[in-house]
Parts: C-alpha cells; structure tokens; sequence
C-alpha cells in the first residue's frame, strides 16, 4: 500500500493533486503541532504563508463543497454511455446482477429527482471495468 493511502485511511482524508505528492504529506506531518493549530484555528501555517498573497476575504472563506452537475449529466447526455456500462457489465458477469432489478433502478433514476447517483456509479465503474 502506497504512504498516501495509509495516510488517507489513517485521517480519513480525501487526498488530491498536489498532496499526492508524498514529499508534502511528509513535511505536513512532520511539522509540530503549533504550526498546524494556533488557538484552536487549524491550518496555521498555510494561513500565515497566505497572508502575503491573497485578500483576507479569500485567506478566511469557508470551506465550501464542489458541486458538480453530475447526475444531470447521467441523465441527459451521459445516458447512452451509462447505458452500454451497466450492459456490459450485465453481459460480463450473468448471474452476478438482477438484471431487470438494475434495468429497473436505472430507469427510475433518469425519471425520478433523486440525488443518490452512488450505485449508478457503482455500475458504471463495473462496465468499465468489463470494457
């Protein structure tokens, strides 16, 4: 298992580009506690090397999550491509799935406003995989 995974399961962090980089999550973790938290702020040091370079409206924003417009896209032009995924890993693996059941399932989901796309991405990564 590479370091960045152990240190992503051990914090439970999700890690991407640059932090991937193991030299940084190293240097991260070596720093002593009072350069990560200053009275009971975390992030003291980022904060202070920002300080010179972005506005404080920026420095002190609050975390805010991505949105992205994903389940639109699975169910408008990303639909076809959806499609041929879950077939193929149909196809692959018979037996392995409820066909009708996930046939089903993904129709109701392109029809219906719900917002959990998880197990629709769960079959598209098994397509995949099957490609």
């Amino acid at each position: 298992m590479r370091f960045a995974d152990r240190v992503s399961m051990m914090y439970s962090r999700e890690l991407r580009e640059p932090f991937l980089d193991h030299r940084i999550v190293e240097l991260g973790l070596r720093q002593p506690t009072e350069r990560k938290i200053r009275n009971g702020q975390g992030k003291y040091l980022p904060r202070v090397l920002a300080a010179s370079l972005l506005p404080l409206g920026i420095r002190e924003a609050p975390k805010r999550p991505v949105q992205t417009p994903q389940r639109e896209w699975l169910r408008g032009p990303l639909q076809p491509w959806v499609r041929d995924c879950v077939e193929a890993a149909l196809a692959a693996h018979p037996g392995w799935f409820d066909a009708d059941a996930m046939r089903s399932a993904l129709t109701a989901y392109r029809l219906a406003p719900a917002d959990n796309s998880f197990f629709v991405w769960q079959w598209i990564s098994a397509g995949l995989l099957c490609k």
